[in-house]
C-alpha cells in the first residue's frame, strides 16, 4: 500500500515543482545568469548544499530530454523537447538569413534578428543541426556585397523606424 505525502513533504514537492518551473522560465527567457539560477536556492542554509540542487534540477530537466549547458557564467538551454523537422530548403534559406543579419548596422535590429535564429535553432532535430552546419560551412558567399549596394536604402529606413514615420507607397504601371 503506497504511504501518504502528508504536510511538510507534500510542500517540499511542491517548493521543488515550482523551482524546477522557475529555473526553466529562466532558461527559455535567455536570463539564466548564475546569480538569477542561484537566487532560486536561497532557501538553502549551506551554499554547497545549492550545487547539488541545483545540479539536481539539471538533471531532472535532462530525463525530460533538455540540455542545459553553464557558458561564462550563464546557463543555457540547447534544445527543447519538442524539436521541428525542417527541409533543406528552409535550412539554406535560415542560414542565408543568418549570414545577411550578421551585416545590419543597427545593433538593436542584429540583437533582435540574431535571438530570434538561436530561438529557432533551439527546435532543431539533431539531423537538422547537423545538416545547418554544413550548410553554414559549405556557404562562402560575401552578403556583404548586397548591404553595400542598399546601405543608403536601409540607413533611411532605419531613420524612419526610430522617428515612427509612416511611408505610403504608390504603385504604378510601367514607371508612369
Amino acid at each position: 500500500m503506497p504511504k501518504k505525502v502528508v504536510g511538510r513533504y507534500k510542500e517540499k514537492y511542491n517548493e521543488g515543482c515550482i523551482r524546477v518551473f522557475q529555473f526553466l522560465m529562466l532558461l527559455l527567457k535567455d536570463e539564466a545568469y548564475y546569480e538569477n539560477v542561484i537566487e532560486l536556492f536561497k532557501s538553502e542554509e549551506r551554499s554547497e548544499k545549492q550545487h547539488v540542487t541545483l545540479n539536481k534540477y539539471i538533471n531532472t530537466l535532462k530525463i525530460f530530454g533538455l540540455t542545459v549547458q553553464k557558458i561564462e557564467g550563464k546557463y543555457i538551454i540547447k534544445n527543447i523537447p519538442f524539436a521541428s523537422e525542417y527541409t533543406y530548403d528552409d535550412l539554406v534559406a535560415l542560414s542565408i538569413f543568418d549570414k545577411f543579419s550578421k551585416q545590419i548596422p543597427d545593433n538593436k535590429t542584429f540583437e533582435t534578428v540574431n535571438k530570434l535564429i538561436k530561438t529557432v535553432k533551439k527546435t532543431f532535430n539533431e539531423q537538422n543541426a547537423i545538416l545547418y552546419s554544413k550548410i553554414q560551412n559549405d556557404d562562402q558567399t560575401d552578403y556583404s556585397f548586397y548591404y553595400g549596394d542598399l546601405k543608403s536604402q536601409i540607413l533611411k529606413c532605419e531613420e524612419y523606424i526610430k522617428r515612427n514615420s509612416k511611408i505610403y507607397i504608390k504603385y504604378t504601371k510601367n514607371n508612369t
